[in-house]
């Protein structure tokens, strides 16, 4: 079993399968986006089937992880395109779709909002008869907040009301 207050530098579902089942109240995460990004480990130029295969792993277990009351926030670009590795998609929707099949429920999306998101040189701006690319970069991001069965709590309990009632 995991320590609890520790940082693990291990594969995430390697780790997740040492969490007991229905343990956890939140899980806030910002996946990779398989957009080439040089990590020194993570290959972030995978084909997108294979990228969203990993990605409903890990889903799943945190989805095991989760109390009946827990909450994921998964930190997504809107649209990404992975050119020659399946083509633009609605990214968003796509881990949604994969949401949606392993039993989360929606609780909503939150966009984030930057003074300045990043721009790159492969945006289309300009005259559409002299754009400098044949697609538009888009790095606006959102949060899904979403839930494994229950929303509302029932019982309100201050985290340290459960650490009393622990100990007795």
């Amino acid at each position: 079993m995991l320590e609890i207050n520790k940082i693990y530098n291990m594969d995430c579902i390697e780790g997740m399968k040492q969490i007991k089942d229905g343990s956890i109240d939140l899980v806030i995460t910002s996946p990779p986006y398989n957009v080439g990004i040089k990590y020194d480990l993570w290959d972030d130029s995978k084909q997108s089937s294979d990228y969203f295969d990993f990605a409903n792993k890990w889903l799943t277990e945190i989805y095991r992880i989760l109390k009946p009351t827990g909450r994921i926030a998964l930190n997504v670009l809107y649209e990404v395109n992975f050119h020659e590795r399946g083509g633009r998609l609605f990214f968003v929707s796509e881990y949604w779709k994969i949401m949606q099949q392993i039993g989360y429920k929606w609780a909503g999306l939150v966009d984030l909002q930057e003074i300045q998101p990043e721009r790159v040189k492969y945006t289309a701006w300009g005259s559409y008869l002299s754009a400098s690319a044949p697609y538009i970069y888009n790095p606006k991001e959102c949060v899904i907040i979403a839930y494994k069965e229950i929303w509302k709590r029932k019982i309100k309990k201050s985290y340290f009301e459960d650490k009393t009632d622990s100990k007795k």
